[in-house]
């Protein structure tokens, strides 16, 4: 099973730690941090991330900037702000967003089968 690669972009060492210790328990996550938006950007090019998270030390022209870059190149990604410096409450949302995200891309089909329709064979499948 493939490991949800996450990335954290801002400069708060002890928040990130927290996050990362959060995270830890769940096995299949992985954290990376970026302290800035260019080293954001290099390990967003280098990783196949699903999520990633602004701790509310980016700036906001930082946080536009990477909004652009990361959904243009990835329509599909998560993006979370860690507004209120309560971890717990960041991991719940990314839970819910990736459930969120799998459910729809989850395959489903439909099939009909309309083979013996000109046949004129009235057959009824019980």
């Amino acid at each position: 099973m493939n490991k949800t690669e996450l990335l954290v972009v801002g400069q708060d060492r002890t928040g990130f730690e927290k996050f990362r210790d959060l995270v830890r328990k769940r096995g299949d996550w992985n954290i990376i941090m970026a302290g800035n938006d260019e080293e954001a950007i290099e390990k967003f090019y280098r990783h196949d991330f699903e999520v990633v998270v602004f701790t509310d030390i980016i700036s906001s022209d930082e946080e536009r900037k990477l909004r652009k870059i990361f959904t243009f190149h990835n329509p599909d990604i998560i993006i979370v702000k860690d507004q209120h410096g309560n971890k717990g409450v960041v991991v719940t949302e990314i839970m819910a967003a990736l459930d969120q995200l799998h459910m729809a891309k989850k395959p489903s089909f439909s099939l009909v089968d309309d083979a013996l329709i000109n046949a004129g064979l009235k057959i009824n499948i019980q």
